[in-house]
């Protein structure tokens, strides 16, 4: 589904590069979203807020980007984490701002994307990476690794930065929320 998946087949399995073919996947858009006035009510959440998609485990990199966030003086905006808790230790709870929502419906997660002020995908290792698709989809200003599939998928329509580097994530979180002109970029690439 990604040309580093391809490439990954063909160096772990040893298959030769012509047995194997890329097809990315289609991602469809939700037309059935939740309103806003229902999501600012069931979550109780307010704008602007930058959100994240993913389980809690260690290749999502959710902790280094919480971390980022703790340490970039953005207070007027809240983080919000959606997806359920995976595997492995999450050493950040309870930093002030971050909000936990667990698994959301499909409608509720459709109107979180079209309200948050941008996306931000801390992926340390992915084979493609829906959520950046579906947030830009949506017309999501969108800010991700630079591993793996991710920059391939975001095809220089979404703000990289190095997961491995929590200075670089908070730089990325500082000029998308400091910058409505990148935000703006960021939705006309769509």
């Amino acid at each position: 589904d990604s040309l580093f998946t391809k490439t990954e087949t063909e160096k772990y399995l040893g298959l030769k590069s012509e047995s194997l073919h890329l097809l990315y996947p289609a991602v469809e858009n939700n037309t059935h979203t939740s309103t806003w006035d229902v999501i600012k009510n069931k979550f109780k959440i307010a704008t602007p807020y930058i959100l994240t998609v993913g389980k809690r485990e260690p290749r999502k990199n959710i902790d280094a980007l919480i971390e980022a966030y703790r340490i970039s003086g953005i207070d007027d905006a809240q983080l919000i984490i959606v997806g359920d808790q995976g595997w492995g230790e999450n050493s950040t709870e309870n930093v002030k701002g971050v909000k936990f929502l667990g698994f959301v419906s499909d409608d509720d997660l459709a109107a979180l994307y079209q309200h948050a002020e941008f996306f931000v995908f801390p992926s340390i290792y992915e084979g493609f990476g829906y959520p950046v698709i579906e947030a830009m989809g949506y017309g999501c200003p969108v800010a991700t690794s630079d591993t793996s599939s991710l920059a391939e998928i975001a095809d220089n329509s979404a703000l990289m930065f190095n997961p491995h580097d929590v200075e670089g994530i908070k730089k990325a979180l500082n000029e998308l929320h400091n910058s409505k002109e990148h935000r703006e970029i960021g939705r006309a690439h769509v």
